[in-house]
C-alpha cells in the first residue's frame, strides 16, 4: 500500500476530489482557488506566500513614511481612505486598510497567474 502525502496548512480536499488552496495571514484568509492535483494547490499556495512576504515588506523595502506598512497601499488625506495600487496601476480606494492591502495582495497574484 502506498504511503499518502501529507495534506499541507492551508490547503483541504473538495468533495469533488480536487483541492482547495487557502492563504491564512494577518487576521485575514484568501481563497486561491480549487485545484485538479495536490502540486498544483502547493504551488498557487507557495506563490500566495512568496507574493504576500513580498508585500508585506519582508523582502521589498518599506518606505520609512508608510503608514501602512504594505507597499502600495496609502492613507489619502483629501479622500479619508486608504488607496491600492501597483505601480502605476490604481486598484481602489478602501475605507478600511486591510481590504487595500488584501485588493494590493489579489492584484499582485492575479498578474502573477495572467503571465502563466
Amino acid at each position: 500500500m502506498e504511503k499518502q502525502k501529507p495534506m499541507t496548512p492551508g490547503i483541504t480536499p473538495a468533495a469533488n476530489g480536487r483541492f482547495r488552496a487557502r492563504l491564512s495571514a494577518g487576521g485575514e484568509r484568501a481563497h486561491l482557488g480549487t485545484f485538479n492535483t495536490l502540486d498544483e494547490a502547493e504551488a498557487a499556495l507557495a506563490d500566495a506566500k512568496r507574493i504576500y512576504r513580498k508585500i508585506k515588506g519582508h523582502s521589498a523595502g518599506v518606505r520609512r513614511d508608510n503608514k501602512s506598512g504594505t507597499p502600495g497601499v496609502h492613507w489619502s488625506e483629501k479622500d479619508q481612505r486608504w488607496i491600492a495600487k501597483h505601480g502605476c496601476t490604481y486598484i481602489g480606494s478602501f475605507r478600511e486598510k486591510w481590504e487595500a492591502t488584501r485588493a494590493r495582495l489579489d492584484h499582485e497574484i492575479y498578474i502573477k497567474n495572467k503571465t502563466r
